[in-house]
């Protein structure tokens, strides 16, 4: 009888195995998830009250309006006290002051992570433009005195400055700056923009002849030269809503091809580049011929050429430069006259002569030009330009990048300036608010006070209400400010890409809503909306789409060209009822632990884990900076023990000061640390770390471990990956562990509030590569010899491949790799079968169309492909309620066509062979409009928010568990323990023999440490250093998973069997089961459809609990099934 039965499962196993039953694998992936708790905290959600809220998509907007709108008004009252002073101390400007100068360094300044630089918030720095005079007086010290008192007042400010038309500058706070000799305040855009707000159109023209080579006042620079640094100095005071184009000529006519030919272009970096490098390439002449007929009428064609539907809130000018008068062409006067007025006479004519030795006749003739003396004002009144003849030309920069102050019109209302990269400091994107300045005399300068953009827009960047909802802000020309498809000011390091909102909002019958706030209006309108959601990393994975019926809600913020929109879905909306929670007083002691443990004290005993000093006693507690009210007040200030004493009062205890945290974080605090009980009674050996992050910012991690400041959880790739596969085991491929516990494999699992579809949490674990191999080869032991097997995650990344478990060098796994690199052949035959798709979408801050990956089953196929439907070249199942696919082959193949391993998807065109990659996206430089007829947006890339830890101190730490890995006689016994590793190796890469388990520590990746070569002939003392701590009576819940695998695996493959071969006789694998609109996320979901949500009993769900839970279930079989409506469906994780 016993005979009997071996021979069945031996032949069932067999029949299973030659299958290819994705569910199994899918079973042992429930067992790593129950073991880490996902269900355990689903549970804990679903008996949590939540309420609803009960603001709609007006409250909300109109709460943000007043924050944006109080926070502007601060700032409009510095500056107005900041100008007052200036008037009050007009007599006091001098030529030395007693402030230190911003050029130099001092002892007194200290770092503060606000500004991003050493400071001295006790004073005031001044700066001279090397181009002042030496007349040039300074602002008096009293004024940085008021400056200080305004920044103790209001902490939102950051750098303030006033400068005058001088070229001086006092700066507050006090700072060493570098790059000072590039530093004019003149030549910044937003003194340009706040001593003539009008958006500027202007052509400069610059001669190219023999003249022009002639020596000017400057050492060893001919006039040419001279005049292409004041053409960039021009161009350098211009801001995103000027528009520039540049010329030079002799006897004919030279410009930039392209858009430039004809087009001004407005100045975003990229045009600017372009207008400078065309300037710097003008070439010397021997040429003496000057046509100005020629080169006036190209110079007016382009306000002809150019879009002019604001033409009459537009500056347009002519910067015109030579050494001489003309010599060819029509009377340059009656040229400006009869082009002129073509336009309504809109043009101003700024003429340089450059000498020395000029003639009477050529001043005469250029200054007529710029007065315009024969200008028919019939058609419109002649606003005069103005005349320059320079003997010494060291000021010819200055006199032409100040054309603006010209036509400067008085006013004392502020303006902001398109966002920018401060390139003086680090400090991320900024926008400034600035006002003109007026003495007795007249227009003295510029006070400008600078705010970061994600600080003063935290209330539109930080927006989240449930699962569809974000917010964005515009100015009146439609230019995008803040956006989330656009990259985290935050960490920006050069100047934004600006964008038309139209270009982001594609929404069929959006355009009318962006054509009502582009005007100022207010309203809202419901439709059909396209939601980006981010699936990782954008490189790597690209973006997924759904559509929602979403409300949009805008209005323009008050006395600003500013306007914001907020969109919701149209869900219900709900938190965490805190005053119902049912938290013991017990518990609410003990659920703090913040991660710092240096700013606090306590009684946790410190133990070894790979290489980090943790803790076995609490889960470590850290916060992302959306948990607070005012992230910045987390972000820009260091840490006190205060601080830490604040919160840990608020979250032990059920009143106490709100430290300045979100409401819904304190209740997500006390919900998480059910897990930290349960993963604290429930030892997983072959575990790593254990982790859940929760949409309110709140990070917990076992064990007990510090995190960098920087680390964010909701920006990180596992977040966002796990967010974007609701309901689904979310399985990385293999990378190497910055914190020593080797290659490691992630699994996260989205966790719901109750009664809901949406997203609060993410409950994640990490596992050793080996392990994962291991119980591959378990359950499909045909991959060990008539197969070769390959397991791929749905963007075509590969967590599991045989040359895997093969490798000893661990910088295979320093970044992921993907099945067109490794298996280019397979790629061809895979996307033959429609398994494998391409999709694009437009990374418009990198003008990049990038190519991903999807892996999906094809119609009627949703259970997979067998060999006799790929005419025997594979075999491919999807696991269900995974991720990932496990594909089969019995030989590989040859192609003519492959990627580059050498090349990065980044660095990447797309060419014949089918990679990750990317095209250029179609854009049109000059008007800033891109091609929006091809793919969509992609969303934002996320900065690397990791940081980077300091080495732990682990100096006579023990090891927090004893794995006993000198015990473990073979590799499979070994892997079965996450700190065990199989030494095959020498560092040298000799073979050991005999082969042996030991600590990773002792055998990384395989191979000793030189200073431990004999480690598998070396007897080893347990006690010595792998000092028992597991002594407690905690038991291990996947013991039997590793202990008795094959017995359980008996017993499964059997249950199993019965069921496979039915669904094989019928052909259909699981399909009858299948969800057509998520073809391979819930392949083989068991959910008939009428929406109870009640999974398949696979005999350990309904198992009863020893659990000491405050949480009682009213039905234990029962979860929630949320309904998926991706339309497509298509690592690292706490380090």
């Amino acid at each position: 009888m016993k005979f009997l039965v071996l021979m069945t499962f031996f032949h069932t196993a067999i029949a299973v195995d030659e299958i290819l039953n994705g569910q199994q694998l899918s079973n042992r992936l429930k067992e790593i998830k129950r073991g880490v708790g996902v269900d355990h905290m689903q549970e804990v959600y679903n008996n949590i009250t939540f309420k609803p809220k009960t603001d709609d998509g007006n409250i909300l907007l109109q709460k943000i309006r007043s924050s944006i709108s109080s926070s502007l008004s601060e700032l409009k009252k510095s500056l107005d006290i900041v100008a007052e002073k200036v008037l009050y101390k007009e007599n006091s400007f001098s030529k030395i002051s007693s402030l230190p100068p911003c050029c130099r360094s001092s002892p007194s300044y200290q770092y503060d992570p606000k500004f991003r630089k050493e400071v001295n918030f006790d004073t005031a720095c001044v700066i001279k433009s090397s181009l002042a005079d030496n007349e040039a007086l300074f602002p008096p010290a009293e004024i940085g005195v008021t400056m200080k008192n305004k920044y103790e007042n209001n902490k939102n400010i950051l750098w303030q400055h006033y400068s005058t038309i001088q070229g001086t500058s006092i700066i507050y706070p006090a700072t060493n700056w570098t790059r000072c000799s590039d530093f004019d305040p003149r030549w910044r855009p937003e003194f340009s923009a706040t001593a003539s707000p009008r958006p500027k159109d202007i052509v400069i023209v610059i001669a190219s002849t023999l003249s022009m080579k002639d020596p000017s006042s400057v050492p060893n620079k001919h006039k040419l030269v001279v005049a292409k640094e004041a053409a960039h100095a021009v161009i350098n005071t211009l801001n995103p809503n000027d528009r520039v184009s540049a010329i030079s000529f002799n006897s004919d006519v030279r410009r930039e091809p392209g858009c430039y030919s004809d087009m001004l272009a407005f100045a975003t970096k990229q045009n600017m580049k372009t207008v400078k490098e065309f300037v710097s390439l003008i070439p010397d002449s021997i040429i003496n011929d000057q046509n100005f007929e020629k080169a006036l009428t190209v110079a007016f064609s382009y306000f002809k050429s150019s879009s002019n539907d604001s033409v009459s809130e537009r500056d347009q000018i002519i910067l015109f430069v030579t050494a001489g008068e003309k010599t060819k062409g029509k009377d340059p006067v009656e040229v400006i006259r009869d082009e002129n007025m073509k336009l309504q006479n809109r043009v101003v004519v700024f003429t340089y002569l450059l000498g020395p030795g000029s003639k009477d006749n050529q001043k005469e003739q250029l200054r007529e030009m710029a007065e315009q003396i024969q200008s028919n004002t019939s058609y419109g009144s002649v606003r005069k330009g103005q005349y320059k003849n320079l003997d010494n030309l060291q000021t010819l920069a200055i006199d032409m990048s100040t054309f603006y102050l010209h036509l400067r019109k008085p006013s004392v209302d502020p303006i902001y300036t398109v966002p920018y990269v401060d390139p003086f400091s680090g400090i991320g994107l900024m926008t400034s608010m600035c006002r003109q300045v007026s003495i007795t005399q007249g227009f003295n300068g510029v006070a400008c006070t600078d705010v970061k953009v994600s600080e003063l827009l935290k209330d539109v960047e930080y927006f989240e209400e449930g699962n569809s909802s974000y917010a964005f802000m515009i100015d009146k020309t439609g230019r995008t400010i803040v956006h989330p498809l656009l990259p985290d000011p935050t960490y920006l390091q050069t100047d934004p890409v600006l964008v038309d909102i139209t270009t982001l909002e594609r929404s069929p019958g959006s355009d009318n809503i962006m054509s009502s706030i582009k005007s100022g209006l207010s309203g809202n309108k419901t439709l059909l909306t396209y939601f980006t959601i981010p699936r990782g990393n954008l490189i790597n994975d690209g973006t997924s789409f759904r559509i929602v019926n979403a409300t949009f809600y805008w209005s323009p913020v008050e006395n600003t060209d500013f306007s914001i929109c907020i969109v919701l879905g149209n869900e219900i909306h709900s938190e965490i009822s805190e005053s119902n929670f049912p938290i013991s007083s017990e518990d609410l002691k003990n659920c703090f632990m913040y991660h710092n443990r240096s700013l606090s004290v306590d009684n946790f005993r410190d133990c070894r884990f790979n290489s980090r000093r943790v803790t076995l006693d609490r889960t470590s507690i850290k916060f992302t900076p959306s948990a607070f009210v005012y992230p910045f007040q987390y972000t820009d200030k260091e840490e006190t023990a205060v601080d830490i004493g604040n919160y840990k009062r608020f979250f032990t205890s059920n009143s106490g000061d709100n430290p300045g945290f979100q409401e819904s974080v304190r209740p997500d605090v006390w919900a998480t640390y059910e897990l930290d009980k349960f993963w604290k009674r429930t030892k997983s050996s072959h575990l790593a770390w254990r982790y859940v992050g929760t949409k309110s910012g709140v990070m917990r991690a076992y064990p007990g471990v510090s995190l960098e400041k920087t680390y964010d959880h909701k920006k990180r790739a596992w977040f966002r990956q796990t967010v974007a596969h609701p309901e689904t085991m979310f399985v990385t491929p293999p990378y190497d562990d910055a914190w020593g516990s080797g290659i490691l494999i992630s699994l996260e699992h989205t966790i719901y509030k109750r009664n809901s579809k949406q997203v609060t949490a993410v409950v994640g674990t990490d596992f050793p590569l080996q392990y994962f191999s291991w119980f591959i080869e378990q359950v499909y032991p045909s991959c060990l010899s008539k197969y070769r097997c390959i397991i791929i995650e749905d963007s075509g990344f590969i967590v599991m491949h045989p040359t895997f478990k093969e490798s000893t060098n661990k910088e295979k796994f320093l970044k992921f790799i993907h099945i067109t690199v490794q298996e280019p052949a397979l790629t061809k035959s895979l996307i033959k079968e429609g398994v494998l798709h391409k999709q694009e979408c437009q990374d418009i801050a990198a003008n990049k169309e990038r190519r991903s990956f999807r892996v999906t089953m094809p119609t009627g196929h949703r259970g997979g492909l067998g060999f006799t439907e790929t005419n025997n070249d594979f075999e491919i199942r999807p696991i269900p309620e995974t991720n990932i696919f496990i594909i089969r082959q019995t030989e590989t193949a040859n192609t003519d066509c492959s990627c580059d391993k050498q090349i990065v998807p980044n660095a990447r065109e797309c060419g014949q062979c089918d990679c990750l990659c990317y095209n250029t996206i179609s854009y049109q430089f000059c008007s800033n409009v891109y091609n929006v007829l091809s793919s969509f947006p992609c969303s934002a890339s996320i900065p690397d928010t990791s940081g980077k830890s300091e080495p732990d101190d682990l100096t006579r730490l023990n090891t927090c568990f004893n794995p006993k890995c000198h015990e473990k006689q073979d590799i499979t016994k070994c892997f079965s323990e996450a700190e065990c590793g199989w030494c095959e190796f020498t560092d040298e890469g000799s073979e050991l023999d005999p082969k042996c388990c030991r600590l990773k520590e002792d055998c990384s990746f395989g191979k000793t440490k030189s200073t431990n070569r004999d480690t598998c002939k070396a007897p080893v003392s347990p006690g010595a250093n792998n000092i028992p701590s597991d002594t407690s009576s905690s038991t291990d819940t996947t013991a039997s998973l590793v202990g008795g695998l094959a017995a359980l695996a008996a017993i499964l493959v059997i249950l199993f069997a019965i069921g496979t071969i039915y669904c094989i006789r019928r052909n259909k694998l699981c399909d009858g089961k299948y969800n057509d609109n998520d073809p391979y996320i819930d392949a083989c979901h068991v959910d008939d459809g009428t929406g109870s949500g009640v999974f398949e009993n696979d005999g350990m769900s309904c198992s009863s609990s020893n659990d000491s839970s405050n949480y009682t279930r009213a039905n234990p079989c029962q979860h929630p099934v949320p309904e998926n409506n991706y339309t497509d469906t298509t690592f690292n994780h706490v380090g």
